[in-house]
């Protein structure tokens, strides 16, 4: 709890985001969710935790500390993956945030919108000095 807590922290400094549907070329460099996820299983690099049903890769490397966050199979995008690069230049938080989502697109916006409006109030968290 307290990495993904931080993470929501560091994501609310700075956020850019993809969505890639199914069907596109994939912002994530896998072309399914489950490539990915095996992929990450069999990276020994890769520390997997998890999180109320979410499944989540941890990935630090040459300064970058890579996040991929998938869906529970409770979850109405699943099957969707959330990949976030978080690297520091000039003492600046700089993430980049993509998605894979199979799901119908409406499920996949909602994921989505679901990960800005947490950023969003840990922002206004941050900013009120809570």
């Amino acid at each position: 709890m307290k990495t993904f807590l931080t993470l929501a922290l560091v994501l609310s400094l700075f956020s850019h985001s993809n969505f890639i549907a199914a069907s596109d070329d994939s912002a994530i460099g896998y072309k399914t969710v489950e490539e990915a996820y095996t992929a990450l299983e069999n990276n020994p690099e890769a520390v997997l935790t998890e999180y109320e049903g979410w499944k989540i890769f941890n990935i630090k490397n040459n300064g970058l500390y890579t996040l991929w966050s998938f869906t529970p199979h409770v979850d109405p995008a699943y099957p969707a993956v959330v990949k976030r690069v978080i690297a520091s230049k000039n003492n600046q938080i700089l993430i980049n945030m993509s998605a894979l989502c199979e799901a119908e697109k409406p499920k996949c916006d909602h994921l989505i919108e679901q990960f800005k409006a947490i950023n969003d109030g840990i922002k206004r968290k941050m900013e009120n000095g809570s």
